[in-house]
């Protein structure tokens, strides 16, 4: 899949244009204040001039959900998407996977995942805590390979490989858990040796275990 820069000067007005409101004020948008959301990275017109597809739809949505209003949201990146159908044809596919992780995002049971590393932490004894904090993961690995992440929002590219929507950090044993998909699919990745500042570097695994996950993304 290849990328493709988007035009703010377009896509902009329909991101604004969907949810009724004017470009003085749309200034910096923030996320919806529910718990899922807590992870959208804000976007800002300025910012959108490279902006990916992901962060056009994004930026639709949290304009739209500034009143924590998941539906009223997604209605408006859904409608940008379908006007980025309209405009960018050969690039269907890109962008309809950028909506359903977008909807996987805002969606995704944010309680559920609390609840389960609060019993891990209890079991083992470790400390992990939530990592609310949408960062780039430019540099690490999953299974030994670079990939391309969307993390929490934060997303360089339009042909990303996973996205991750909760992570959580034990900083006295260096261990972290990333909670997402790959396509779709549930995905949870474990490294060690790893602190908040070098999370961005750090060599992930994934967790096989159809237990876990089946308990994690029920």
């Amino acid at each position: 899949m290849k990328r493709r820069q988007i035009l703010a000067s377009a896509l902009c007005v329909l991101a604004l244009a969907a949810c009724n409101k004017k470009p003085e004020e749309a200034g910096t948008t923030t996320a919806p204040t529910t718990v899922q959301a807590t992870t959208v990275a804000p976007t800002t017109v300025a910012q959108t001039e490279h902006a990916t597809y992901f962060e056009m739809l994004q930026l639709a949505y949290n304009v739209a959900a500034k009143d924590a209003d998941i539906t009223e949201g997604l209605a408006a990146a859904k409608k940008v998407r379908d006007e980025m159908f309209a405009q960018y044809p050969s690039d269907k596919d890109d962008i309809d996977n950028a909506y359903s992780d977008l909807e996987l995002l805002v969606r995704f049971n944010a309680t559920g995942f609390s609840d389960f590393m609060k019993r891990w932490n209890a079991s083992t004894g470790q400390h992990f805590e939530a990592l609310h904090e949408a960062i780039h993961m430019d540099g690490a690995t999953l299974d030994g390979e670079k990939i391309k992440w969307n993390m929490m929002g934060v997303v360089a590219s339009n042909d990303y490989d996973v996205i991750v929507v909760e992570a959580y950090l034990d900083a006295t044993k260096k261990e972290a858990f990333l909670f997402g998909y790959e396509d779709g699919e549930p995905l949870v990745l474990h490294a060690k040796n790893v602190t908040r500042d070098t999370l961005a570097k750090a060599a992930f695994q994934v967790v096989k275990d159809a237990d876990l996950l089946k308990r994690l993304y029920r």
